[in-house]
């Protein structure tokens, strides 16, 4: 689901620099959400 946004969201603003900066930054924040999300889900972690 992720990737497939990501790659609608990649197409659509394909050209300058500036836009692929700002993709990479926001896949690089999602990560970092989605990391501390699942850490914070995981019942082993309490």
């Amino acid at each position: 689901m992720y990737a497939v946004l990501a790659a609608s969201i990649r197409k659509r603003i394909v050209g300058s620099k500036e836009s692929s900066r700002l993709v990479n930054r926001i896949t690089g924040y999602l990560y970092i959400v989605l990391g501390v999300f699942s850490t914070f889900a995981s019942p082993s972690k309490t």
